[in-house]
């Protein structure tokens, strides 16, 4: 295994890596059979366009296996999110409409499109920047996830 920077190439395999852990890191497949990037594009699409030399993705002899992607600062990410991302996923996809208590989870992330929910923790000078980490089951517990 080993790490890399991110490239263009990467960003299928990384959508799969979230589509996989998408169930609290359990794999997220069954419920987003209808849309499979639909959580990608909102944890990993932006990271891979706006932060690509501090998005690492982990890869083994089988491909993209996990990764770690973040900002330094995530108020200029989430600004650029808001202006630059957000408005052309609202556009592609529609906000659901009917019983919100009927939505698939796939259209629970459509309605996060429409209405996000940015987290950024106080005092920000303190903490400015974020990160997360995704791994498949086969790279878990590797000497690389562990570093």
């Amino acid at each position: 295994m080993h790490y890399s920077s991110s490239q263009a190439r990467d960003e299928k395999g990384a959508y799969y890596v979230c589509l996989k852990t998408g169930d609290n890191g359990a794999d997220g497949e069954p419920f987003y059979r209808e849309d499979p990037d639909a959580l990608g594009r909102i944890y990993v699409g932006p990271y891979l366009a706006f932060e690509p030399k501090i998005s690492l993705i982990l890869e083994d002899d089988q491909g993209i296996c996990g990764y770690a992607l973040g900002a330094f600062d995530s108020r200029a990410f989430y600004a650029r999110y808001e202006n630059e991302w957000r408005p052309k996923l609202c556009a592609r996809f529609p906000a659901p409409g009917g019983d919100q208590a009927q939505w698939t989870r796939a259209q629970q992330v459509h309605n996060t499109y429409h209405h996000p929910d940015y987290f950024l923790p106080e005092p920000y000078d303190a903490y400015p920047s974020h990160l997360h980490i995704d791994l498949l089951e086969r790279a878990q517990g590797s000497a690389l996830a562990a570093a």
